[in-house]
């Protein structure tokens, strides 16, 4: 059984569809590791393929009665969920980055 780590997982770039497959493996070692919090503020471009990320993280966190954490997110972040309606689909949700 993961222990939960309390620091959140940073990540930066692109989570696109360009790097996804990469973007994929790094989340599921950090949720592996106990991560439930991610650092977005230093993200420079989120697609549709970043937000598909996300949501299957959150889903396999809920699946153990757990909750993804945004910290921290953003400006393409924050304007992406927005768009799709998804700033309250997960705990302490999107919050602002300079």
């Amino acid at each position: 059984m993961s222990h939960i780590t309390e620091s959140p997982f940073a990540m930066e770039g692109e989570l696109s569809i360009r790097t996804a497959a990469k973007v994929h493996e790094q989340l599921q070692q950090a949720l592996s590791e106990g991560h439930h919090a991610l650092d977005l503020s230093r993200v420079e471009a989120f697609d549709s393929a970043g937000v598909q990320l996300l949501l299957a993280a959150r889903k396999a966190l809920i699946a153990g009665g757990m909750s993804l954490h945004i910290h921290g997110a953003s400006r393409p972040v924050q304007d992406l969920l927005a768009l799709y309606g998804l700033g309250d689909a997960f705990s302490a949700a999107a919050s602002t980055a300079p």
